[in-house]
């Protein structure tokens, strides 16, 4: 039983793609320290987050001053999920690099923007503090 068990464990692996999945994420904490201000209508300005530096594949962002405080690994993301994070809290942020959409026309006299890499949320958990 136990060799018709793993011969068809071969059999599936051999079907599947003969390797393990690939993850095309990547999973980090953090927190929202902040969102850019440059266009009347808050869906239009994106949220950045300052990720940890503890990323198994390295760091992600850059180091930034925002708001008068300096922040490390800072990313922007347009995702909804998001604009809703408490900044007192820290998340486990499940995300997508992508390509950094252009900015919207800025409508306002003073804005605040940040040059750092997008990101895409693919799922976000409130971590222990």
């Amino acid at each position: 039983m136990k060799k018709g068990f793993i011969s068809l464990a071969v059999v599936c692996q051999l079907i599947s793609g003969c390797g393990l999945p690939t993850v095309d994420f990547e999973m980090v904490s953090g927190r929202v320290i902040g969102r850019e201000t440059y266009n009347t209508n808050d869906s239009l300005n994106a949220m950045l987050i300052s990720l940890d530096t503890n990323s198994v594949r390295g760091n992600f962002g850059r180091d930034v001053s925002f708001n008068g405080r300096a922040f490390k690994n800072v990313v922007k993301t347009y995702s909804l999920e998001a604009s809703r994070l408490d900044s007192a809290r820290r998340y486990s942020f499940m995300f997508y690099q992508t390509d950094v959409i252009a900015n919207h026309s800025c409508n306002l006299s003073t804005t605040n923007t940040v040059d750092v890499p997008q990101i895409k949320i693919k799922e976000v958990a409130q971590t222990v503090q």
